[in-house]
């Protein structure tokens, strides 16, 4: 019994317990920032609903397409996670539709922001509009989770059937 606490005598030594301390301390920082990292660069969209419809203007009759959407966006790790400077890209068969800009939001680990919006397509001729579109929707955001924090971009695309064709 005494030969063994002869060699664990030199745990005791000042230096190897900064050593240790020192290990510990960058063990907890590498997972902090690994998991930063994640939550950041975790982030994920998806459309949960979108609507096709038409919207005249009183005073000069003019119709405009415009797109009702709901849509969810979450981070894929386990950190508080929060976006600002949020900003919705819509794309149409592959031309841009429009944008709209969100609010900031932030959310506990395993939960997310849900967003609904309407987005203007004024390019888009109200008398020719085909059956069903592939859409792409895209949320750019500065995002920030623990220690990290950079501006992402995230999309979902989608197929939507919408049925009439014209206003």
């Amino acid at each position: 019994m005494l030969s063994v606490s002869r060699r664990l005598r030199y745990l005791r030594s000042i230096p190897v317990l900064i050593v240790l301390v020192l290990f510990a301390a960058f063990l907890v920082t590498s997972t902090v920032a690994l998991m930063s990292d994640t939550s950041v660069h975790g982030l994920t969209t998806k459309v949960f609903y979108v609507d096709r419809f038409c919207e005249t203007n009183p005073a000069t009759s003019t119709k405009t397409v415009k797109f009702y959407i709901v849509a969810s966006v979450w981070s894929s790790s386990s950190l508080p996670t929060s976006i600002n400077h949020v900003k919705f890209s819509l794309l149409a068969d592959g031309a841009n539709v429009g944008t709209f800009n969100a609010t900031d939001k932030s959310w506990s680990p395993g939960q997310g922001a849900s967003y609904t919006f309407t987005i203007p397509a004024p390019a888009l001729n109200p008398f020719s509009l085909p059956a069903k579109s592939n859409l792409v929707l895209s949320v750019t955001a500065q995002v920030s989770a623990g220690i990290a924090s950079a501006q992402v971009t995230s999309s979902d695309s989608s197929v939507q059937s919408f049925g009439n064709t014209s206003c």
